[in-house]
């Protein structure tokens, strides 16, 4: 009905669609190969979305902080409220936490998803840009404002155990 602007792939082979109508972003299930819209709802205007590894969510940052759909049936879930904007965000492997770099804060969230509450405040140097799981889900890596360098967060103490001098490359942390 609208063009397409970003297409979430889930694990069980649906597609999410979107698309910008009026001031929101409408989503549409499709289950390929068949091409008619299975399922729909309507959003926020937002400008990415984070799919948990086993894809029974997908979360869309707002100014406000995050709002989510479960992407197999499309339901809406409760919204996450957040201090500020969310910058990046990055889920856990099992998608129980969401950990948040604010926009503008030397900080990094995490949020409890079942509760919808931030759950620790992680202390950074300097306000993180990006933020990445590594493939075992043990650390999150955040890239630092100032200079080429990764902050390693650590997955089971939501504590900051380093901070390592690199360029932020596509294969980090594929090391």
């Amino acid at each position: 009905p609208s063009p397409a602007r970003d297409v979430v792939p889930q694990p069980d082979g649906t597609l999410l669609v979107l698309a910008n109508r009026g001031l929101g972003t409408m989503v549409w299930l499709i289950h390929p190969p068949d091409d008619r819209i299975a399922d729909s709802v309507l959003l926020p205007r937002v400008s990415r979305a984070i799919r948990t590894p086993a894809g029974d969510r997908v979360y869309f940052p707002v100014d406000s902080g995050l709002v989510g759909v479960r992407g197999r049936a499309l339901q809406i879930v409760p919204s996450i409220t957040l201090p500020r904007k969310p910058r990046a965000v990055v889920t856990s492997p099992s998608g129980d936490r969401i950990y948040v770099a604010p926009d503008s804060t030397k900080e990094m969230l995490v949020v409890d998803r079942y509760s919808g509450n931030v759950s620790s405040h992680i202390p950074l140097p300097s306000p993180a840009l990006t933020l990445r799981m590594d493939p075992t889900g043990r650390y999150v890596l955040a890239r630092g404002s100032e200079g080429d360098t990764a902050y390693v967060i650590s997955v089971s103490t939501d504590r900051m155990i380093g901070a390592v001098p690199t360029v932020w490359r596509p294969d980090l942390p594929a090391v």
